[in-house]
């Protein structure tokens, strides 16, 4: 542990020092199938459910899995000291992933709790077959919520539907030689993606995409994405992403950029190419202010079972929490040990 902690620090000076090239030193992984995939299990992506990429099918489907269940627990700060409050914590977001024959993605449920109860739980049902982008039909099944039970109550069912438009249901518009377009009908905006990379320039996104301020335009695609932005004034981008790559084709590390901080994440590998770790640190004007260091455990068949999330700032008070990985197979040796809530 010591050991992993002081390359991680490592790493964080050389960024600090700005001296990318020396990480880019670092040998590249093959590529190989991972269990979750690195592009997709961040926020960038997680909230557009028509792309239903976190797993690797072809895993998913040799292991004979039918249902993944994630458990998200809430933060717990370095000062606190209630440790049998602690063991006693329960999540405050499972996730339901179930998955077909095939390996793919064919419901989600999605439940928030608060206060150790469950106050919404959402269902989205996958329909159709998959495009080659990625993309694939959703269908919402009834918002399963609780209503408000007293004066003291703030939770109403409102508000679990507030809470759960955070998910962008797109449709498929149409695809060109150029270009395929999404759309967002709950909130108007389009989602261009844009392979080509001829046709990356502002001049040309702007002549054949013409997008709006609250459009997003995505340079490769969103199975790879090299860059995501919107675009205000033919040129100005903002909240932009980047993602790079190693030579294999492996995802290296992406930048955000929010004015007036960057968010850098750098990915890291095993020897057997399995993604083991990623390293996330906040700068503003240069200068950094945070940064959280985040493992994945692996049980004894090399499936993720539990991600370990470390900060360390000198303005604030630490804070980690973790988050698990069940699995359910037709061979009931192989389910593994973690208790669902």
């Amino acid at each position: 542990m010591r050991a992993t902690h002081t390359y991680l620090l490592l790493i964080l000076i050389l960024l600090a020092c700005g001296k990318k090239s020396d990480l880019d030193k670092i040998k590249a992984p093959k590529k190989v199938a991972q269990w979750i995939n690195p592009n997709f299990y961040n926020n960038d992506f997680e909230d557009e459910l028509n792309f239903p990429l976190w797993f690797d099918d072809s895993l998913i489907r040799a292991h004979q899995i039918y249902k993944i269940t994630k458990q998200i627990y809430p933060r717990i700060h370095a000062d606190t000291t209630d440790n049998e409050s602690q063991l006693k914590i329960v999540p405050k977001e499972k996730i339901e992933y179930y998955f077909d024959p095939n390996g793919l993605v064919d419901q989600i449920v999605i439940y928030s709790y608060f206060d150790d109860r469950e106050i919404s739980r959402a269902n989205f049902i996958y329909e159709g077959n998959m495009l080659s982008s990625g993309f694939r039909n959703v269908r919402t099944l009834p918002l399963i919520s609780l209503t408000k039970k007293n004066e003291e109550d703030e939770f109403t069912t409102e508000l679990y539907q507030e809470e759960l438009l955070q998910h962008n249901l797109l449709k498929f518009v149409k695809k060109e030689k150029k270009y395929a377009a999404y759309i967002n009908p709950d909130k108007g905006n389009f989602y261009f993606s844009v392979k080509n990379r001829k046709y990356w320039g502002p001049l040309s996104i702007d002549s054949i995409l013409h997008p709006k301020k609250e459009d997003w335009v995505i340079h490769g695609s969103l199975r790879k994405p090299y860059k995501k932005y919107h675009v205000e004034n033919i040129v100005n981008e903002s909240l932009v992403h980047k993602y790079y790559y190693h030579k294999t084709g492996v995802l290296k590390r992406r930048t955000k950029k929010t004015y007036p901080f960057e968010f850098r994440r750098y990915y890291f590998y095993d020897t057997k190419h399995a993604w083991k770790s990623y390293l996330d640190s906040t700068f503003s004007g240069g200068q950094f202010i945070s940064k959280m260091e985040n493992k994945i455990i692996y049980d004894e068949f090399q499936r993720p079972v539990e991600i370990k999330h470390q900060s360390f700032s000198e303005e604030k008070s630490a804070y980690s929490f973790k988050e698990t990985l069940h699995y359910r197979t037709k061979n009931k040796n192989h389910n593994t040990t973690n208790n669902e809530k």
